[in-house]
């Protein structure tokens, strides 16, 4: 594939570059104010001496992705014009050396180009629609899956690999319609649905970098800067690799408990939280950390925490005083996301959500996760040099080296702009 051959295959949608500075991403006001409760179990609460943090369980291998997406062209052959979007998405694992100091060990890239290419064969005339009757000159990421694969195999230019996407249609393995002929007009869709899209893809290859590092280090812990619910991290399972599929429902008890056991997620921004027992994670003293441990069992979210233990810790209590833009103390809020093959032995009725997990102090489960939770406060320092209030209180260090590493490899808006 060359570039003169993507420009042949569009200019008949006759495509009109746009000056560099017509944004698109949108920025969210950096606060994570819990929104939404639900029914959830109280297993236990861990009470961490901050004086001994001994035994630990400390990763040894962080993941994280970072994305940056520009309109680039709008194709004029529709009135009003649809988008053309550009994504550059780059994820990575880090491994945190024997200085402390973290360092890359996988980095995967994909460029991305979208435009809803099955709507707009719809809404065109017969002339037009052999144009569009096939996707443009390049491999394609849709609902066949093997992203990661194929972002493995494919390269071009500087390494980076490029793939067309198509947001006409899901990525599930039945593909439902997204976006209608009729809906072309309504460009805010539009753009919502490609920025989804490519967030859809971020996370499936973040899904794949975690399943390679669990095929050479299976013996080592890896933390995801993300959630581990099934509709955030199991569903991409498939799309990462096919032959991941058993993850999305846990079809596999014995494979999904291996592929989980030395997984753990980390989410910066809580927007759920249990209807009851959330003071325990408040209740913190120089001395003493105290981090309640549930189950989810609300009906309508439990598929999607059978598997976890969530674990709730206000991270860096200290600094919220001095935090004022945070309107809650909820703001400061992380939840460990900790699956229950990570901290119990093999029983084939593990993903069962009537399945019995011990908690109670001097347990062997209750010892494996209040080692995990003692590593993850250790890494609290030292503080991730940002500015962004939010981040400060609730992203651990390990994780923010990463993404400074990621976010300095992403090619610019301009340079998005200039791929076509």
């Amino acid at each position: 594939m060359t570039m003169s051959s993507l420009r042949g295959y569009l200019k008949p949608l006759r495509p009109y570059p746009l000056h560099p500075s017509i944004p698109f991403e949108e920025i969210a006001p950096d606060l994570g104010v819990t929104t939404e409760t639900r029914l959830a179990s109280l297993l236990g609460v861990a009470d961490i001496n901050l004086l001994d943090l001994e035994p630990r369980k400390m990763a040894r291998f962080f993941v994280d992705g970072v994305q940056r997406s520009a309109i680039i062209q709008e194709l004029r052959i529709v009135s009003p014009p649809v988008p053309l979007v550009a994504s550059h998405i780059v994820v990575g694992a880090f491994e945190r050396g024997s200085n402390g100091k973290i360092r890359p060990v996988i980095i995967r890239e994909a460029l991305l180009v979208l435009f809803p290419r099955i709507a707009l064969m719809q809404a065109l005339g017969s002339s037009l629609r052999s144009q569009l009757s096939s996707p443009p000159p390049l491999p394609v990421l849709d609902s066949r899956g093997d992203f990661y694969v194929k972002v493995c195999q494919s390269q071009l230019g500087r390494n980076i690999n490029m793939f067309f996407v198509d947001p006409s249609l899901t990525f599930e393995k039945s593909p439902r319609v997204s976006i209608r002929p009729s809906e072309l007009a309504a460009i805010g869709k539009v753009r919502r649905i490609m920025l989804d899209r490519v967030t859809h893809v971020m996370r499936t290859l973040e899904v794949g970098i975690v399943s390679e590092l669990r095929q050479k280090y299976p013996k080592d812990l890896v933390l995801l800067d993300g959630p581990l619910v099934r509709m955030m991290f199991l569903i991409y399972a498939r799309l990462a690799d096919t032959r991941l599929e058993y993850l999305v429902d846990l079809t596999d008890a014995r494979k999904s408990y291996e592929f989980l056991s030395k997984v753990i997620g980390i989410v910066k921004e809580v927007r759920r939280v249990p209807q009851n027992g959330l003071k325990h994670a408040f209740n913190v003293t120089n001395v003493r950390q105290h981090i309640p441990i549930f189950r989810f069992t609300d009906p309508k979210i439990e598929r999607d925490f059978r598997h976890l233990l969530s674990c709730f810790m206000w991270l860096r209590p200290e600094l919220s005083k001095h935090m004022p833009l945070v309107g809650s103390v909820t703001g400061g809020l992380v939840r460990i996301d900790v699956p229950i093959p990570a901290v119990t032995d093999y029983d084939p009725a593990w993903i069962d959500s009537s399945f019995q997990v011990n908690i109670n102090p001097g347990s062997s489960t209750y010892t494996r996760l209040e080692a995990i939770l003692r590593g993850i406060i250790i890494d609290r320092l030292p503080l991730p040099p940002t500015s962004r209030v939010h981040r400060l209180l609730t992203e651990l260090y390990p994780i923010s080296e990463a993404e400074r590493f990621l976010k300095s490899r992403l090619l610019t808006h301009e340079e998005l702009r200039l791929i076509i």
